[in-house]
């Protein structure tokens, strides 16, 4: 099941009062940004002639870099499930073993927690400055000369 709403990139299990999964649901970012969150939406490939969800790619508006350059472009930010190894349709059993691949795997969870929110550069810069700052005035001027 496809949803939108949360502003982030997010999924969530359909269980039964056992806990068992049956199903799921994908959460795609939202294009409004009042939330702090980059614009971001997603081409999904369904296979008409099996009925399964193949795949989709992830698109992405960076607003910092919108405004700094003046130009507008849409991204791809990743493409599902293709960036995270896998194959296949996208399936119950899939987004169990994603889930379990996040649960293990520091390289898959990072990658993923990167995109959740959609940020952008300017997320980036503010990270690296405080890095480098000790208070508030030096953290300023670093991401105003980042910028």
């Amino acid at each position: 099941m496809l949803f939108g709403h949360t502003h982030s990139d997010e999924f969530f299990f359909f269980t039964d009062p056992s806990s068992t999964v049956l199903s799921f649901q994908l959460i795609s970012p939202a294009l409004s940004p009042i939330f702090g969150n980059n614009p971001a939406f997603r081409y999904f490939y369904f296979n008409n002639t099996e009925n399964f969800l193949s795949s989709y790619d992830q698109y992405m508006l960076d607003l910092f870099l919108a405004n700094k350059i003046g130009q507008a472009t849409w991204e791809l930010e990743y493409s599902f499930p293709q960036d995270y190894e896998f194959s296949g349709s996208i399936s119950t059993e899939m987004m169990i073993q994603f889930y379990r691949d996040l649960q293990t795997s520091w390289r898959i969870f990072g990658s993923w927690a990167n995109r959740r929110a959609v940020q952008g550069f300017e997320q980036k810069f503010k990270i690296l400055c405080s890095f480098n700052t000790q208070n508030l005035f030096l953290y300023n001027q670093c991401f105003q000369n980042e910028i």
